[in-house]
């Protein structure tokens, strides 16, 4: 097969493509880590390990693509060379939606509860909202991790738990 391009998605695959495919002939090669494994210091070991595999892995030339540029500056801090930021985007449909301005605004976000998804940011919002009597509800469609999402109940965040494609 011919390959016009290499996209590797998660710390994992980012790592381990970039190695496998270090000192051949290859295609460009894309990885956006949504998420970066070694932001977790909850485990020492484990994010020390990652972030020395991180910089040993981005000796590969490679474009990494972060999804914010809070994202791209991690990982040119571990040493990546080319880096470039895609935002998560709203769909344009979003903009064409009836406006229902006497409802309370839904703020949501989907994935799983963990600190690379910003938990505590979206609690503090919700509490912001909450003290200024901004009326809204704020909703975490995933489940994850417990203390987290304790962390979001506490500042009034309806947590889903996990559901189904269709469901979300």
């Amino acid at each position: 097969h011919r390959y016009v391009a290499v996209h590797m998605h998660s710390s994992k695959a980012g790592l381990l493509g970039r190695l496998a495919l270090a000192g051949q002939p290859r295609p460009p090669l894309f990885y956006s880590p949504h998420g970066l494994s070694f932001q977790d210091r909850r485990f020492v070991l484990p994010s020390l390990a990652s972030t020395a595999l991180e910089r040993l892995a981005a000796r590969v030339e490679a474009t990494l693509v972060g999804c914010s540029e809070g994202e791209a500056q991690l990982l040119r801090h571990r040493g990546a060379r080319a880096v470039r930021v895609v935002e998560n985007t709203v769909p344009d449909a979003f903009f064409a939606l009836e406006r229902r301005p006497t409802t309370p605004p839904v703020v949501m976000t989907i994935g799983r509860v963990c600190r690379q998804k910003g938990p505590e940011f979206f609690a503090e919002l919700a509490a912001r909202f909450h003290i200024a009597e901004v009326p809204a509800a704020f909703v975490w469609v995933g489940n994850g991790d417990a203390a987290s999402e304790a962390t979001l109940r506490a500042a009034g965040v309806k947590v889903t738990g996990w559901v189904s494609p269709e469901q979300v």
